[in-house]
C-alpha cells in the first residue's frame, strides 16, 4: 500500500483525502509479511483526525481492512521496545 492506496483507504473508510508528502516502508523485508508503512501528511490536523478515526477500521465492510490494517502514531525503535 503506497500513496494512492492509502489515499483510497482514507476516502473509503473516513471520507477524507489526505495530502501525503512522503511514504516509506519500515524495517527489513520478510517473506510473506508486509512491512509497516510510514505515511507523512502535510497537515498535522489531518494526521490527528486519521489517528482518532483509526479504530473505525475494525468496523469496515471489507474483511481484510477490518482485520489487517492498523493506523498508529509513528514511534522510534526505542519507543516500540519500551511499550
Amino acid at each position: 500500500m503506497m500513496n494512492s492506496e492509502f489515499s483510497e483507504l482514507c476516502y473509503v473508510e473516513f471520507r477524507v483525502v489526505p495530502v501525503i508528502t512522503h511514504t516509506k516502508r519500515l524495517g527489513r523485508p520478510v517473506e510473506n509479511k508486509l512491512q509497516p508503512l510510514l505515511v507523512v501528511l502535510q497537515d498535522e490536523d489531518q494526521a490527528k483526525l486519521l489517528l482518532s478515526s483509526a479504530k473505525l477500521l475494525r468496523d469496515s465492510q471489507d474483511d481484510y481492512t477490518a482485520s489487517s490494517i492498523f493506523i498508529s502514531p509513528h514511534q522510534t525503535r526505542a519507543e516500540r521496545q519500551a511499550a
